[in-house]
C-alpha cells in the first residue's frame, strides 16, 4: 500500500487540481463525481468504453441484481483499479529513484568519512614529524655543545703541554747553569748572588716550603767556603725541588702525546656527531615537509568529499519530494475515487443504503453496446 501522510507542495497542487476537476464534472452526487474523475484518469481505456461507462454511471448502481448494470459496475471497477495500479507503479518508480539516490549518497558519505579519517591520520603524521624535527634540532644543539667542549679541552690541553715544555726548558737551563753555579760559587758577589737572582722567578712558580724559601737567599749568596751545614741543606732541598719538578714535567710531556691523541679523537667524534645531527635535522625537515604536503592533499580531498555530499543533498530532497508527490496522488485517488466507488457498489453511502436521484445523463449520440471486447479492454 502507498505511504500515508507524506504530503508535499506538489501533492497539494495536484489535490487542488483534482478538486477543480470535481467541480467541473459535478453531477450533483459527490460519489458519482469522484468515480467519473477516476474513469477519466484511465489512460488505457478506449474512448468508446469510456463514453459508455460515463453514460451508464448514474444508473448502474441502482439495481445490483441487474446483470447488465452489474457488468457496467465491474467494468468501472476494473477501470479504476487500472488507474490505481498505474499510480502504484509510479510510486514504485519514485521509491526506486529514492533508493538509488540514497545509495549514491551513502557512498558519498562513506567517501567523505574515509577522507576525514585520512586527514586525521595525515595531521597525526605531521605532529609526529614536527616532534621528530624538534628532537633532531635539540640533538644538534647538544652535538654542537659537545664539539665546543671537546675543542676547548683540546685547546687547553695543548696549551698546557706547550707551557710545560717551555717551563721544562727553563728548569733545565736553571739546573744546568744557575743552580750549578750556586752550588760551586767561589765568590759571593760574582757567583752565588748573580745566579740566585736568576733562580728567583723560577722559585716563585714552585711549591716551596716557607721556611726553605726564607732561608734560601742567604744560603745561595754565600760562597761554598762560607756555607754551613744548614746552608748546604737548604740549597740541596731547593735543588731537589727543581729536579723533581723537571722530572714531573718530563713525565707530563711524555704522557701528553697520548692525551693529545685522546683529545683529538674526542674532537673528531664530536665533529661526526655534529654532522650526523645536521643530517638528522635535514632528514626530519624533509619528512615534515612531505607530511605537510600529504596533509594538505588530504585536507583538499576531505573538503571536496564534503562539498560533494552537500551538492548531492538537493537531489535527495528532490527525489523524496517526487516520491511523496506520487504517494499523495495515489492516496488521494484511493480515498476519493476508489472509496466512492466501493461506497456506491456496497450501497452503504452514509452508513445505510442510499437512493440516489438520477442526475441528467450526459448527452451522447448512442450508448455503445456492451461487448466482450470492451469488457476485456476495460479490465486490461
Amino acid at each position: 500500500m502507498a505511504p500515508k501522510g507524506r504530503g508535499t507542495k506538489r501533492a497539494a497542487s495536484q489535490t487542488t487540481t483534482s478538486a477543480a476537476k470535481r467541480q467541473e464534472t459535478a453531477t450533483g452526487n459527490p460519489h458519482l463525481d469522484a468515480v467519473e474523475e477516476g474513469i477519466n484518469k484511465a489512460a488505457g481505456l478506449p474512448e468508446s468504453c469510456r463514453k459508455m461507462l460515463l453514460a451508464t454511471l448514474p444508473t448502474c448502481f441502482s439495481d445490483p441484481s441487474n446483470n447488465i448494470q452489474a457488468t457496467f459496475v465491474r467494468m468501472t471497477g476494473e477501470a479504476l483499479r487500472s488507474v490505481e495500479a498505474s499510480l502504484e507503479e509510479a510510486v514504485k518508480v519514485e521509491d526506486a529513484k529514492v533508493a538509488t539516490i540514497h545509495a549514491s549518497k551513502g557512498q558519498l558519505d562513506g567517501q567523505a568519512a574515509d577522507a576525514d579519517v585520512a586527514l586525521s591520520e595525515a595531521k597525526k603524521a605531521v605532529d609526529i614529524k614536527q616532534a621528530a624535527l624538534k628532537a633532531a634540532s635539540e640533538a644538534s644543539l647538544v652535538a654542537g655543545e659537545t664539539l665546543s667542549q671537546a675543542l676547548s679541552v683540546q685547546r687547553t690541553g695543548e696549551e698546557e703541554l706547550e707551557e710545560a715544555g717551555r717551563f721544562k726548558e727553563t728548569l733545565s737551563k736553571a739546573i744546568d747553569v744557575d743552580l750549578a753555579a750556586v752550588l760551586a760559587a767561589e765568590s759571593e758577589e760574582k757567583d752565588g748572588c748573580l745566579h740566585y737572582k736568576a733562580l728567583i722567578p723560577i722559585s716563585k712558580r714552585l711549591d716551596i716550603d716557607s721556611t726553605l724559601s726564607a732561608a734560601l737567599p742567604a744560603a745561595c749568596m754565600k760562597s761554598v767556603a762560607e756555607r754551613g751545614e744548614f746552608d748546604k741543606m737548604v740549597i740541596d732541598q731547593f735543588a731537589q725541588v727543581l729536579r723533581e719538578k723537571k722530572e714531573s714535567l718530563e713525565q707530563m710531556l711524555s704522557n701528553g702525546s697520548e692525551a693529545s691523541k685522546v683529545r683529538a679523537a674526542a674532537v673528531d667524534a664530536a665533529h661526526s656527531g655534529v654532522a650526523s645531527a645536521k643530517e638528522s635535522v635535514t632528514q626530519a625537515t624533509r619528512e615534515l615537509e612531505e607530511a605537510q604536503g600529504l596533509a594538505a592533499t588530504a585536507n583538499s580531498a576531505a573538503q571536496g568529499a564534503r562539498n560533494e555530499v552537500k551538492r548531492f543533498e538537493p537531489e535527495c530532497h528532490k527525489a523524496a519530494e517526487g516520491r511523496d508527490a506520487a504517494a499523495s496522488v495515489l492516496e488521494e485517488f484511493q480515498q476519493h475515487s476508489l472509496k466512492s466507488f466501493k461506497a456506491l457498489q456496497d450501497g452503504t453511502i452514509g452508513g445505510s443504503p442510499e437512493v440516489v436521484d438520477e442526475p441528467p445523463k450526459p448527452k451522447v449520440d448512442a450508448v455503445p453496446e456492451v461487448t466482450a471486447a470492451c469488457v476485456t479492454v476495460a479490465g486490461a
